[in-house]
């Protein structure tokens, strides 16, 4: 009896430990289950949110099908506006220098309704010719406002070799004058050569002109462009004048075109540069003719680049008569010439 005493709380002990174990299966079992019912509700989701993928997909299969179509039949629809258009144009396109007018008045016509642009008409006018280049009927005084409303309602072509782009007739006239395919009078000297060339070709162009040296980049300040000096050759003589146009690009990549010429009596440095008008507006230029023995400024003038265009005449620049020049410029005996020294300056305004 006294042993079954001693060793009841052994027995109560593990009834403890059962009970525990008991519990803490319990439990796990709840977890488990708690799992499973989680798991299910992320495959649900899951689910879900497949189905909304692939709706979302055949959605976007199906407006990429609808915008193919949309993009078909915009194309059809330009394809047709262009051949009507290429139709009209053919319809009221000169006969004799075979372009698009671009006259912004009633087209000369004959009765036959045929047309011929003002320039022509005039032209055959002058020449005695009074009948119609189509049909050989008399022009008479006939206008076509219908061609006019052509006209104005058609894309032109650029004239300028190399562009290709299209502008109605209020816009193509203002895009020719800033193309940058406009042909210029090369920027040299003009004697050893007389090339027309792109705006955009320049710099590759004057790099390897006779009529011009190239100076590279030159800088010099913190507002100071270039600053250099050209010795101008056969400065006392008639004939036989080689002013090469010095060629020089900022720091900043300006191009500036400084050139001398004699014409009537008068000797002139003028500077050019690459850019609108209003580009130029931002710089002044500070061209002297220098004391060929002190190197001091004979003759100073300050003035604004003119843009490089295809006129090329110097308007603002400075102009000295030849006979003043026996102030500065200095005799080589050796060469037997007389050489001038300028000086130019460009600055930031």
């Amino acid at each position: 009896m006294k042993d079954l005493v001693q060793r009841l709380p052994c027995y109560q002990g593990e009834g403890s430990l059962a009970v525990k174990t008991k519990k803490s299966v319990e439990e796990d079992e709840g977890q488990l289950e708690e799992q499973q019912r989680q798991l299910v509700e992320d495959r649900k989701q899951l689910k879900e949110e497949l189905e909304r993928v692939e709706n979302v997909k055949k959605k976007m299969e199906e407006d990429k099908v609808q915008l193919e179509q949309e993009k078909a039949k915009v194309e059809e629809e330009r394809v047709k506006m262009e051949k009507m258009s290429k139709e009209l144009q053919s319809q009221v396109e000169c006969p004799v220098c075979l372009t698009l007018p671009r006259e912004d008045k009633a087209v000369p016509c004959c009765p036959q309704g045929h047309i011929v642009c003002s320039t022509c008409r005039d032209k055959s006018i002058r020449q005695g010719r009074l009948d119609c280049p189509t049909c050989r009927v008399p022009m008479g005084q006939g206008q076509s406002l219908l061609a006019l409303t052509v006209i104005k309602n058609v894309q032109h072509e650029c004239g300028h070799q190399g562009c290709s782009v299209k502008f109605n007739l209020d816009q193509i006239k203002e895009h020719e004058e800033t193309c940058v395919w406009k042909r210029i009078p090369c920027p040299g000297s003009g004697v050893k050569c007389t090339a027309a060339i792109p705006l955009c070709n320049v710099l590759n162009h004057v790099q390897g002109c006779p009529g011009c040296k190239w100076f590279g980049k030159v800088a010099d300040g913190e507002h100071i462009v270039f600053e250099t000096q050209i010795k101008v050759e056969n400065a006392g003589r008639r004939n036989g004048y080689h002013y090469k146009t010095a060629v020089l690009e900022s720091g900043e990549g300006r191009l500036f075109f400084v050139k001398s010429t004699r014409k009537e009596g008068i000797y002139k440095v003028d500077v050019v540069m690459k850019g609108s008008q209003e580009d130029c507006e931002d710089f002044v230029a500070e061209a002297s003719i220098l004391n060929s023995e002190t190197g001091k400024p004979v003759f100073k003038s300050s003035f604004q680049p003119r843009s490089l265009t295809d006129q090329n005449e110097a308007v603002f620049c400075l102009s000295v008569p030849v006979g003043a020049l026996s102030k500065a410029w200095k005799y080589d005996e050796n060469a037997r010439e007389y050489l001038i020294e300028s000086s130019v300056k460009i600055v930031k305004s």
